[in-house]
């Protein structure tokens, strides 16, 4: 009887420690941020529309806070009324002030960086930094 006991002890305990030990897996989570950033580059010179547009005027770009600030019907939007969400295949301009969002195409090659937007086209000159 108690050998059967003790086997029974043992095993309830081995059972629980693979449990825990299966609870307990510390798997890193991804960073969608760090993702998201990957070709993100230093930016430099100035915004070119290529096409006229309707819906963008002009804009700017900040390199010292990896900003593109846009101009909207001829009326500024700043850091505080925009949110850019940058991916490797877009940047998603959310802009609380006209509670729109706009996305905006890229594609970099030969060192330039083209924003496509209905209706417009915007360049930079890239590095890497």
């Amino acid at each position: 009887m108690k050998k059967i006991s003790l086997i029974t002890f043992i095993g309830i305990i081995l059972i629980s420690c693979i449990i825990s030990a299966c609870g307990t897996t510390n798997k890193p989570k991804k960073n969608v941020q760090e993702e998201s950033v990957d070709i993100k580059k230093e930016i430099i010179g100035e915004w070119h529309l290529t096409k006229e547009s309707e819906n963008v005027d002009q804009g700017d770009f900040y390199p010292e806070t990896d900003i593109l600030i846009f101009s909207n019907n001829g009326t500024w939007n700043n850091k505080e009324t925009n949110t850019y969400i940058i991916s490797d295949k877009s940047i998603t301009m959310d802009s609380r002030w006209w509670a729109h969002q706009y996305t905006y195409n890229i594609s970099i090659s030969d060192g330039k960086l083209m924003l496509q937007y209905p209706g417009a086209e915007a360049l930079f000159f890239i590095k890497d930094k």
